[in-house]
């Protein structure tokens, strides 16, 4: 049989009646964004076919309403939770908007925050995030490694989305961990280590013949194994001279991940 509705809702969602050839029928959510965009899922059984509703998986069509009103018009909660203090349901959206304050708080940088927005089709910052499966995750994953992101950066835009979907739910870690998994070998390519010394002592003196300064920070690096961000941070303070037999050097904080402020 045709599915019955959708019958529109005062806010841009939509309850529909799906009637299969037998048993009872069931109520879908649909959910419009913009340029005529949205997302649609069948949550609820319907309280036909002799069924009684329970208010939980069995819906009168009232109550099926009531729900999926939940998915429009939403609102920001004041906690962590997957609902708004109006009982509304976050978005992956919202969840991104409530991850900016917990990074600007630990001084690490918003942007993680911004970054997945650009990659995120409308469809998919529109959805609840408690409507959200592994399949969803790891198709968007796959598809934006196929418009040509590198997977280095692939992983990046999907760590940053996992942990703003985790801070919004725990209790679907596993959905986040699982469908959000981060591509294999994806900075091997950027991994270049010198086994050999003599190599490693050619490397550093061929610097030195191009360039001093370029020889100079070579050097610190092949000696330290720090990063060139905190080796361009050196002053001459840095190096502790008190035991000439055992000279220290204080390295900078890397930039890499912790603040946004290494000194």
């Amino acid at each position: 049989m045709e599915p019955l509705g959708p019958f529109p809702l005062a806010s841009p969602s939509w309850v529909g009646y799906r009637k299969p050839l037998s048993g009872p029928g069931s109520w879908a959510a649909r959910v419009g964004v913009a340029n005529g965009k949205g997302w649609e899922k069948t949550l609820w059984t319907a309280d036909d076919n002799g069924l009684k509703a329970d208010g939980e998986k069995i819906l009168t069509f009232w109550q099926a309403k009531t729900e999926v009103q939940k998915f429009a018009g939403k609102k920001l909660g004041a906690d962590t939770t997957t609902t708004g203090d109006d009982g509304a349901v976050i978005t992956v959206d919202e969840a991104l908007t409530q991850y900016e304050p917990t990074l600007r708080k630990r001084g690490a940088r918003v942007y993680n925050a911004k970054l997945p927005r650009f990659h995120l089709t409308d469809t998919l910052l529109s959805k609840p995030i408690t409507l959200l499966t592994e399949d969803d995750l790891e198709g968007w994953r796959d598809s934006i490694l196929e418009k040509g992101l590198a997977p280095s950066s692939v992983n990046r835009v999907i760590l940053c989305l996992r942990a703003a979907l985790t801070q919004a739910d725990k209790t679907r870690v596993h959905i986040w961990r699982d469908g959000l998994k981060a591509l294999p070998d994806a900075t091997e390519a950027n991994n270049v280590v010198i086994e050999d010394e003599a190599k490693a002592q050619a490397w550093v003196a061929a610097a030195y013949a191009h360039d001093h300064q370029l020889g100079l920070l070579t050097h610190v690096l092949g000696e330290t194994g720090a990063r060139p961000s905190q080796a361009v941070r050196l002053r001459i303070r840095d190096l502790i001279t008190i035991d000439a037999k055992a000279p220290r050097l204080m390295m900078p904080k890397s930039g890499k991940g912790g603040t946004s402020h290494p000194g």
